[in-house]
């Protein structure tokens, strides 16, 4: 964050909600960040009384903007930002990890995702969601008894404040497809991401016939069922690539593809890069 430093207030950066979420705040500035490639989905939010002037390079457009309280700056994950801080700083700094925000909305809210409507935002004023992350910076303040368990509670507040008022879902139909059977194959298919998965295998789940059932969940989903299975695991990689204790071998291995060859072609074509690349990234 340019000269902003995480404050020594607070505790330093939280994780909750399984990982979706991690939490900073930041004080300092003037200042500036030289660019990089965002890998998750950042979120700026203003604590201080005074406006904040800052400007923005995102993909090499260049914005100004001033942020007062109720205003939240983002940087989606993938794009190129730099961030300028005009003006002294005190701002919350939440960062969304996508494969775990994902399973969060699929798993915990029972929710098909099917897009969102910040991707091209770079500034939205939401007082809603501003005070549900003030909730959390004052229980980041506090040490006392079940203060985890709290803080963890005003994380899922957060996010599911952000599913409602950004996120565009389906909640199934339970007349063909529904939400039900669709967490069924979910579940199933991470449960067994380093087995053969067939259509057959995921139709037998819900008790439909193969063709009935590859066209039902294409209709629900977008997508096919063996490509919904790549892409379960291709998060899967993803994780295991930011924790960082497996090779490329081992990972290939445990989600499910032939070998480490196979593995790279698929996480090239879709990330447009190796996972050996995208890994030195992370590390840098």
């Amino acid at each position: 964050m340019g000269r902003l430093a995480v404050s020594d207030t607070p505790r330093p950066q939280s994780t909750a909600a399984g990982g979706a979420l991690a939490f900073n705040y930041c004080e300092g500035g003037p200042g500036r960040k030289t660019a990089d490639t965002v890998q998750h989905h950042c979120m700026v939010i203003p604590v201080q009384d005074t406006p904040l002037r800052v400007i923005t390079t995102r993909d090499g457009v260049v914005r100004h903007h001033t942020l007062t309280k109720g205003d939240i700056a983002l940087a989606p994950q993938g794009t190129q930002t730099i961030w300028e801080w005009l003006d002294p700083a005190k701002v919350i700094l939440i960062q969304l990890e996508p494969v775990a925000l994902l399973r969060f909305i699929e798993h915990e809210m029972r929710l098909m995702l099917t897009g969102n409507r910040l991707d091209k935002e770079i500034v939205v004023t939401d007082p809603d969601l501003a005070a549900a992350a003030f909730q959390l910076l004052e229980a980041s303040q506090q040490a006392d008894v079940g203060e985890d368990i709290l803080f963890d509670a005003l994380a899922r507040v957060f996010l599911v404040t952000l599913v409602r008022h950004y996120a565009t879902y389906d909640q199934g139909d339970p007349s063909g497809f529904g939400l039900d059977d669709y967490v069924v194959i979910l579940d199933y298919v991470e449960a067994r991401l380093d087995s053969k998965i067939t259509p057959a295998n995921l139709a037998k789940l819900v008790g439909l016939s193969e063709a009935s059932f590859g066209r039902k969940f294409k209709q629900r989903t977008g997508t096919s069922p063996m490509a919904f299975v790549k892409q379960a695991r291709l998060r899967a990689a993803l994780v295991h690539l930011h924790e960082g204790r497996l090779s490329l071998g081992e990972i290939a291995i445990r989600t499910g593809f032939a070998d480490q060859a196979h593995f790279s072609r698929v996480f090239r074509a879709a990330h447009g890069r190796t996972p050996g690349k995208y890994r030195a990234a992370l590390r840098s």
